[in-house]
């Protein structure tokens, strides 16, 4: 069973693999009709007989024997059935669970490397067969039509080609034998490291339904799967093929199982993703058109406004910009006179809508003429005025001041650009309103039960409290007193529910104890023995005067261990016998005292003398007297100060209560009225902007090409004024309908989608997009990211059909020269339908393009590992094997043949051998490195 040394790093694969008793199989088990056989040698042993050495043959199961197959067997098929958008350019396969399966029956020996598989897999469209209905003794059958049977089906002598098995671990070892045992012991620890595949050769058709048929390869099994009769069968060859390589009109075949599956137009992962291009200088140019054709008229705005400078129009704002984008100058910060004298007549109207204040000390002056329509007066003709967005978040009263134009308040009810934004947030709040505050209403029912529960542990923190005071912390203070063992084993006895559940030392308590020399000592069971006033202290109490246990077994001595005096006494004994020789008694010799002694011990039944020396002297220490009064105690200071750290309630209750409660609540232990929950909205709100119109997403991203990809900038400003018009317009309502909730609260926090973030399921405060309005203070508009970081992101868009069908692409950025340990993944995504991802990175324009200091990054789309395939490159390639080059001999819906000169000349072609085909086309998952700076033209 040689193996390829060319096999992928991550998999092994092999040309064929056979376990059990056909590997005994050699030239002459080989027969034209009749069944493989097997050559066994048995050794017959029986009770009093000479062993005898016995020869039979033995019969294997070939393919006429096959009659169906258990469908347990098959552990996936290539494409999924049902799947309709397959890769056109893969070829469909499906995989068996056991590593032997598709030559387990094969009536052939292996040669060369080579074992043809005893049954086929074909891809046929539907007008290329006919059903046929099963019958009582055979499978369910197609008809294939002679057209079908000559373009779906390969050379019969190539099916060895299509048939490997696939390892999940590299193959060691010196000698194919060495390999070979690697492979089975491998197996037999692990079989679901590994398992076979057979692959279906046919190139497949762009947009076809197509249907995979498993069926038998040899004509044998084909006759068998038909229900025909015994003689039938084995009067057929054992090596005929189930098809010839030219037939003539249609065929029969039984199906083992199926499937089906439809090809999509698109392409691989691969192709897809080297369709992807920047934007050209004049799709740039149109970008940036668009953009700059977004202008609002501000000369007549209402109210009696209007504005005399010559601009007369200023651009509207996104939450994306270009980079080329040419920076504008707010109206908020111009010198000029008109503008100047534009946004003090906003700001006198935005005023206007200020509640004056009531001061008894300083009455308010009398009202002021209607500034906008002449002979009027406010308190007779009042005039709705536009909102002051973000006044819940200001100190009363919140008028806007033009000279402090660094403010967001100013800058943002000021700027007309901002205020549209703003207004969107507003609008999307008053569509959608009903369903706000249902969910609003909901959220506080549950936080009103919230409280109730928080009402509860708060009583039971308390009351524990108070209990720990009195009752343990004296206990666990105690190791002060001069009764220290008492202490010690009375408090951890006490403790002893809780031993589990402790830790010293970075160890559990519990297993601690154990490997103490007395550890049930330490049990409730002895201390409610050794209870003082109980029965066993009574009556020890009669010797000593004292009401303790522990006292008592200090000052009682220990009664003398009999036991282990005699034994030591025996061992002295047999230690002290003499070993000299007596003199001889007339003439006669006498034999020596210690084997006198020795033959005496014998007679009693024992042994001899050294080996009951040897036995009492090893049983000794288990018969010695042990007080647990000498058991070693932990350092009481460090023990005693663990257990209090562990079980005080201040810190158990509050823990575990705040481990059930919302993320977003909070709770004080000094107070059960300090739990708050308020009302959140977590979902991206770039949706429903995006919904009103992609304009305030990107002025022309409808217009971008399909299959380009190009660098972005956020626009915080942008983004911040319609968050706050959201939760502005959001306290209106609370205040309308007399919600029970602060109106400086901040619901919405989250413009872009940040559910694909790994890192913010962790820490979803840190991916929010704003911080709460009500801690911004007096600080510039755009400047209040949770981080504190202020700067814009670049945001990669990627229009294409790659995202669209391989919505699951894993996106990064990869900092050049750093290996792997400089990657940046996603801080946020965003979908615009049908074909348009917007990925964002926590990285400027400036650190993406790199500089002769600090190098630049890339941009990755990597194809995520998953479903191994097979298969070729739809576009031509002198790397990798591609369809091109061999379209003149394998067109559409036609078979590879294995052994043609074409195939045979594509690149990574090595021999003739179904592992190394395999590894000719295997598709290895792709990656697509762009640099940042490819995205920019500056």
């Amino acid at each position: 069973m040689p193996l390829d040394p060319n096999a992928p790093a991550n998999y092994s694969f092999l040309p064929w693999l056979r376990r059990g008793i056909i590997n005994l199989a050699d030239t002459t088990s080989i027969a034209e009709k009749a069944p493989l056989s097997v050559s066994l040698n048995l050794q017959a042993i029986g009770d009093g007989e000479t062993p005898a050495l016995v020869e039979r043959k033995v019969q294997v199961y070939g393919p006429g024997d096959i009659s169906g197959i258990d469908r347990r067997a098959i552990v996936r098929t290539i494409p999924r059935a049902g799947v309709r958008d397959f890769e056109d350019n893969f070829l469909c396969a499906i995989e068996f669970y056991d590593e032997d399966f598709p030559w387990r029956y094969s009536p052939f020996l292996p040669a060369t490397g080579k074992l043809s598989p005893w049954l086929w897999l074909t891809a046929l469209r539907e007008e290329e067969f006919v059903r046929h209905s099963p019958t009582e003794t055979s499978l369910p059958a197609i008809e294939i039509n002679s057209a079908a049977l000559q373009t779906a089906f390969p050379a019969p002598d190539t099916t060895w080609a299509w048939a490997h098995t696939h390892l999940n671990f590299a193959v060691e070892g010196n000698t194919p034998a060495e390999k070979r045992q690697m492979v089975d012991a491998m197996l037999d620890q692990n079989p679901n490291m590994g398992c076979s595949r057979l692959v279906c050769p046919r190139r497949l058709q762009p947009g076809t339904r197509y249907t995979a048929f498993l069926i038998p390869a040899f004509e044998k099994g084909r006759l068998a799967g038909l229900g025909k009769d015994i003689e039938t069968i084995q009067a057929i060859a054992n090596a005929a093929p189930s098809w010839a390589a030219s037939e003539s009109g249609s065929k029969v075949f039984p199906v083992y199982y199926e499937w089906e599956f439809v090809t999509s137009t698109a392409g691989d992962f691969e192709s897809l993703a080297s369709r992807l291009a920047p934007l050209s200088e004049a799709e740039e140019q149109a970008l940036l058109k668009a953009q700059n054709s977004r202008m609002m008229d501000i000369r007549k705005p209402g109210w009696g406004l209007q504005y005399t400078g010559t601009t007369g129009a200023i651009p509207l704002q996104s939450a994306l910009k270009p980079l080329k984008q040419t920076a504008d100058v707010p109206i908020t910060d111009s010198s000029e006179a008109e503008d100047k004298t534009f946004v003090k007549n906003i700001s006198d109207l935005l005023n206007l809508g200020v509640p004056v204040v009531q001061d008894a000390s300083n009455p308010p002056a009398p009202s002021p003429q209607n500034p906008f329509f002449e002979d009027s007066n406010i308190e007779d003709d009042p005039i709705i005025v536009p909102p002051l967005y973000g006044s819940f978040y200001r100190n009363n009263p919140p008028k806007v001041n033009p000279a402090a134009n660094q403010d967001w308040y100013t800058q943002l009810n000021l700027n007309p650009a901002f205020r549209v934004a703003a207004s969107q947030g507003t609008a999307v709040v008053q569509k959608d309103q009903e369903t706000y505050m249902d969910r609003a209403w909901d959220q506080l029912s549950q936080s009103q039960g919230t409280q109730q529960v928080v009402k509860r542990w708060h009583y039971s923190l308390e009351v524990s409290q108070r209990l720990f005071q009195k009752r343990i912390e004296p206990l666990l203070q105690a190791q002060s007193t001069q009764n220290v063992t008492e202490n010690t084993f009375r408090t951890l006895a006490f403790m002893n529910p809780l031993h589990a559940s402790l830790v010293v030392d970075n160890k559990s308590f519990a297993a601690t104890l154990q490997q103490k020399p007395v550890p049930s000592a330490y049990s409730r069971s002895f201390t409610k023995i050794t209870r003082p006033g109980g029965p066993l202290v009574r009556r020890l109490n009669k010797q000593v005067n004292t009401g303790r246990f522990f006292e008592i077994a200090l000052t009682v001595a220990p009664p003398k261990n009999v036991l282990h005096n005699s034994l030591g006494n025996i061992v002295s004994f047999l230690e002290g016998l003499p070993n000299e020789t007596l003199e001889p008694i007339r003439g006669r010799r006498i034999r020596p005292i210690f084997l006198l002694k020795n033959n005496f011990l014998k007679a009693q039944g024992f042994v001899g003398i050294a080996a009951c020396k040897q036995a009492l002297s090893a049983l000794m220490p288990y018969v010695q007297f042990t007080s647990i009064m000498t058991a070693p105690i932990p350092p009481s200071d460090m023990l005693y100060n663990s257990i209090a750290s562990q079980i005080n309630p201040a810190l158990t209750i509050t823990a575990r209560l705040q481990s059930i409660l919302p993320a977003t609540s909070t709770f004080s232990r000094t107070s059960a009225a300090a739990f708050s929950h308020f009302p959140q909205f977590p979902e991206p709100m770039y949706r429903p902007l995006a919904e009103r119109s992609t304009d305030y997403i990107l002025p022309g991203i409808d217009s971008i090409p399909v299959n380009r990809v190009t660098m972005l900038e956020t626009n915080p400003s942008f983004i911040e004024s319609y968050m706050v018009g959201l939760n502005h317009e959001l306290s209106r309502e609370y205040l309308w309908r007399e919600f029970p909730a602060p109106l400086n609260t901040t619901a919405f926090r989250q413009f872009w989608d940040v559910r694909d973030t790994e890192e913010a399921e962790n820490n979803p405060e840190a991916f929010k997009d704003i911080k709460a309005i009500s801690t911004w203070g007096v600080s510039a508009l755009g400047s209040h990211p949770p981080d504190g970081k202020v700067k814009e992101k670049i945001v990669i868009l990627v229009r294409g059909d790659l995202l669209k069908k391989y919505p699951n692409t894993e996106v990064f950025m990869k900092q050049a020269g750093t290996g792997d340990t400089a990657i940046q993944y996603p801080l946020f995504t965003a979908q615009i339908e049908p074909d348009i991802r917007l990925i964002g990175f926590n990285l400027s324009v400036e650190e993406a393009i790199g500089n002769p200091s600090s190098p630049g990054w890339f941009f990755v789309l990597k194809e995520r590992a998953g479903d191994i395939h097979f298969g070729m490159d739809i576009d031509e390639s002198t790397a990798d094997p591609s369809w091109p080059a061999i379209s003149n001999e394998v067109p559409e819906n036609s078979c590879i043949n294995a052994s043609s000169a074409g195939f045979k000349s594509l690149p990574r072609y090595t021999s003739e051998r179904s592992d190394r085909v395999a590894a000719m086309l295997y598709q290895k998952p792709f990656m697509l490195f762009v640099p940042a700076s490819r995205l920019v033209k500056l």
